[in-house]
């Protein structure tokens, strides 16, 4: 599946995808073309954070406002977000991501963007997390600290036990040194109740904290006391089959959540031996029951027994796809000539139309000269976001592990098509170390919403849009 170069100017779908995807010829169109007839793909790009994962991904607002500033859109799409402030937002992230916004639209005089930066702040439902107040103290300094803490402090009155944030002290701190914070807020607190309520609850959480870490080192002492003369610990029973840690980490499996991400892993609450993992293989092998048979693969799929026991293979064609992709997860971490066979099969599976599993995974410590030929045969767009991803991160994985120039159109694929900025930036450092990154990537890297991007090709090409 060859990659073709994007021409500009981008049609709106093509820049939609750009601007969602944060490729960098979103910013070149709009430095060369202007965003005329493409107001509301950058409105929506400002009101809701498009990342694949908010949590994990860089924060790209900086981009935006530089895209903006570049397409002569800024007081256009500055005045639709205040008009738009008070929209709810369904998810954190796109509340945070607006306020972050706000907040460089009145860092560069939009009118009434500070006003509605200020009616962000609010604490998440159900949370301990707070929205807008880190951005408010970067915009304000000492004066936003007093707002934010203030109204803590209001929310405090109507319930005690509501969180007590620092973040707002912790960002003030940062430009000010240590201690800065708390000075301005002890002097705000002369003549601000609201203020001294915080700095009260702050301080009492403090203390709880100091307790809680007093009474953790006083039981751990006892502990050691405990072993050193001695007494026996119920966790230093025999390993394997029928010890009493293999019977808690069953109790775990038992326990566990099935609304939990099915191709996820299981972290224990002990570390298990290797005789360990081969007594829970022997229990998983025996189960028939899909859901408990996919939290004992949970396990597996992070925790690696020493030898590779073919036996796992026999659950390669289980009816329950999420099996079978844990199958692949597990399997896809040895060199083992049956788990290449398996994926050189699971290739002519993906060719006949079959669905993505993870299959890639298999071939990731199994690879062979001809495989990404191979693989790039079978590669295809899932509409799904989520299969998409999946796709490029072993893709990406299979190219570190092998950092080799046949892997270049792989990476070119990831390249293209990720929704994920972090597999992009990934696959870039693979492209750049097997020499493969064509001419016109090296120049759109310039203008990417990653930062880290930008840099890999610092001083490649010269930066303006001819």
């Amino acid at each position: 599946m060859a990659i073709a170069p994007f021409v500009l100017p981008l049609s709106p779908e093509c820049f939609a995808a750009a601007l969602r995807k944060g490729h960098g010829r979103a910013l070149m169109h709009a430095t060369r073309y202007g965003l005329d007839g493409l107001a509301e793909y950058v409105i929506d790009a400002c009101q809701y954070n498009r990342a694949y994962d908010p949590q994990l991904e860089p924060e790209r607002t900086d981009w935006l406002v530089e895209l903006l500033a570049e397409g002569g859109a800024e007081d256009v799409v500055g005045r639709a977000m205040i008009r738009r402030a008070d929209e709810p937002a369904e998810r954190y992230w796109d509340a945070v991501h607006r306020a972050a916004v706000l907040r460089r639209f009145a860092e560069r005089g939009i009118a009434g963007a500070a006003a509605a930066l200020h009616g962000c702040l609010r604490r998440w439902p159900e949370t301990a997390d707070f929205v807008a107040d880190d951005e408010i103290v970067l915009l304000e300094g000492a004066r936003g600290l007093r707002l934010v803490a203030a109204y803590v402090g209001r929310l405090l009155a109507e319930d005690a036990d509501a969180p007590v944030p620092e973040t707002a002290m912790r960002v003030y701190d940062r430009k000010h040194g240590d201690g800065a914070a708390r000075r301005v807020l002890e002097d705000a607190a002369q003549t601000s109740e609201d203020v001294g309520r915080y700095l009260q609850a702050l301080d009492a959480a403090a203390a709880e904290a100091a307790r809680a870490d007093a009474d953790a080192r006083e039981s751990q002492e006892g502990e050691d006391d405990g072993a050193a003369g001695g007494e026996e610990d119920a966790s230093d029973t025999p390993d394997g089959l029928g010890s009493d840690r293999v019977a808690r980490i069953v109790e775990q499996i038992d326990c566990a959540d099935d609304e939990e991400d099915p191709h996820g892993i299981m972290l224990l609450m002990e570390q298990p031996t290797d005789a360990d993992l081969r007594a829970l293989f022997e229990l998983m092998l025996a189960e028939d029951q899909p859901g408990r048979l996919r939290r004992f693969l949970q396990v597996f799929a992070y925790y690696r027994m020493e030898r590779f026991d073919e036996r796992l293979l026999s659950l390669a064609g289980h009816d329950d796809a999420d099996i079978r992709w844990l199958v692949n997860a597990t399997a896809g971490r040895y060199q083992h000539a049956a788990v290449r066979a398996l994926g050189l099969a699971e290739l002519k599976r993906l060719a006949a139309g079959g669905a993505y599993e993870g299959q890639f995974k298999l071939l990731v410590q199994n690879f062979e000269p001809g495989d990404a030929a191979r693989i790039e045969t079978v590669l295809r767009v899932p509409e799904v976001a989520e299969e998409l991803h999946s796709v490029c991160l072993d893709l990406v994985m299979l190219g570190e592990a092998r950092v080799e120039p046949e892997l270049g159109p792989l990476g070119m694929f990831v390249y293209e098509h990720s929704p994920c900025t972090n597999c992009r930036e990934r696959a870039v450092r693979l492209l750049r170390g097997t020499g493969t990154a064509p001419d016109w990537v090296l120049m759109e890297c310039r203008y990417d919403c990653v930062d880290a991007i930008r840099g890999m090709v610092l001083g490649e090409f010269d930066v303006t849009v001819e």
